[in-house]
């Protein structure tokens, strides 16, 4: 079989102990010989015109590197279509996020939730609304489904109320059933009490708390009514709930325009010993003041680079860097040769439910009226997909070229009709952060296998 660079399943990755070959279909990795990442670099693997660098390869080392990178080309080719190691393809949901209420006790300055706090007239989500979301999942999932309940706003904590409800519902009804069941709060974290702390400690809960970087960096993004840092509340929330042995909680990042230092972000999460974190990009439009440009995402690229040559081998005795929660989730990926169709289960197994009991496939998609997808009250609830069909990444248009799309699953499909109008057309910024932490998370996955 003859193949060019363009055609071949095989992806030159620079690790950072040389180069390394990483399968697109399999989604695994190999040994790279200097010869076969010359021909990997020029764009052949089958025999050409010589090329002027070839001199410094012997023929045999060129043959014996075509020969090898063949072989795994064929082997990746023959089972490109191994649907054993996809995930599963859903068409009923496991994963409800309740929307429990509009409320907000801050003004964040990249919120894409307009309107979003206190004093005008905010809807809250009853407690059974709440509960009545939650019969839903489970009367249309499987018995043996996983199945994920989250709670956001807003500040879902400014509702307790639902939220206990709900958390207390879930739990009874996971008693009837095989499979698992997540419970998780998305938080602005500056609301916290013993009341929440013994909820979800009791409920195992998860949280994810907003920080998006030093006080200097993050009171500038997220503050109050009045206009003061948040990030003060947060580091005692923190603290607090340290001190009373929780640690089932990860802090995360939105990165944006004013805090793309991600390295700055690192190290100071290391200085409080945080070493759970989540770095994400915000979502908007093109032309909003929060979009990352060029400069930031090329910035971005580098922490990666750096991340991925400061993880130690194995045969090394200092201390792993902390590892952002995208990057381990990539790494369980390439452990397993696990394929990642689709890059949510936004119009698949996703449903989201407003307060007043709207449907949506997706959050960032909540007050678009093309795809509501009916409500709690008597409307259309058996169509889980609606109008948005969250299309696997083979068949977008966009996607199927890329050899980052196993890892990526296309990228979010809101964004991209945030951006191109086209679901089937990612968004090119998150492209390319994307493919800078799939790089990184092959590279390190490359060395801490050895």
């Amino acid at each position: 079989m003859d193949l060019q660079a363009t055609d071949s399943p095989l992806r030159l990755i620079h690790g950072a102990d040389g180069p390394l070959i990483y399968d697109t279909n399999r989604v695994c990795t190999y040994h790279c010989s200097a010869a076969e990442a010359y021909l990997l670099k020029q764009g052949e693997i089958a025999p050409s015109a010589p090329h002027e660098e070839s001199g410094i390869f012997d023929q045999d080392a060129l043959t014996a590197a075509r020969q090898r990178l063949t072989r795994l080309a064929n082997l990746s080719q023959s089972l490109a279509g191994d649907a054993a190691i996809a995930e599963p393809d859903r068409n009923h949901p496991t994963y409800l996020l309740l929307h429990v209420c509009d409320s907000c006790n801050l003004r964040c300055s990249y919120c894409y939730a307009e309107g979003c706090h206190e004093g005008d007239q905010p809807s809250r989500m009853t407690a059974d609304t709440a509960k009545a979301s939650v019969d839903l999942l489970f009367d249309h999932c499987s018995r043996d489904d996983h199945c994920v309940v989250t709670f956001a706003g807003g500040e879902p904590l400014l509702n307790i109320g639902a939220v206990e409800a709900a958390v207390t519902h879930a739990r009874r009804r996971q008693r009837e059933r095989a499979g698992g069941l997540d419970l998780r709060i998305l938080t602005n974290g500056t609301v916290m009490s013993q009341r929440i702390l013994q909820l979800i400690s009791e409920q195992e809960i998860f949280l994810q708390i907003s920080l998006d970087g030093p006080p200097e960096v993050h009171d500038q993004l997220r503050f109050t009514r009045q206009g003061k840092g948040s990030s003060a509340k947060i580091l005692e929330t923190i603290e607090f709930l340290e001190q009373n042995g929780f640690s089932r909680f990860r802090v995360r990042a939105t990165l944006s325009r004013h805090n793309a230092n991600v390295g700055k972000i690192a190290e100071f999460y290391s200085s409080r010993g945080i070493r759970d974190f989540s770095i994400q990009p915000v979502m908007c439009g093109s032309g909003e003041p929060f979009r990352l440009e060029d400069a930031e995402i090329a910035s971005i690229a580098a922490y990666y680079r750096d991340l991925a040559a400061a993880v130690p081998t194995s045969s090394t005795e200092r201390e792993q860097p902390a590892l952002s929660g995208d990057i381990q989730a990539l790494l369980a990926k390439l452990t397993i040769g696990l394929k990642t169709k689709r890059h949510c289960g936004a119009g698949t197994d996703m449903l989201v439910v407003t307060p007043p009991g709207e449907l949506y496939p997706c959050p960032a998609l909540v007050g678009h009226a093309r795809y509501r997808i009916g409500d709690m009250h008597g409307g259309n609830t058996e169509s889980f997909q609606g109008a948005f069909c969250n299309l696997p990444v083979d068949a977008k248009s966009g996607c199927q070229a890329c050899w980052a799309r196993n890892l990526c699953g296309g990228g979010c499909a809101a964004q991209a009709i945030r951006i191109n109008g086209d679901i089937e057309q990612p968004d090119p910024q998150e492209c390319a952060l994307t493919k800078s932490r799939i790089e990184a998370a092959i590279a390190i996955h490359h060395r801490l296998s050895g």
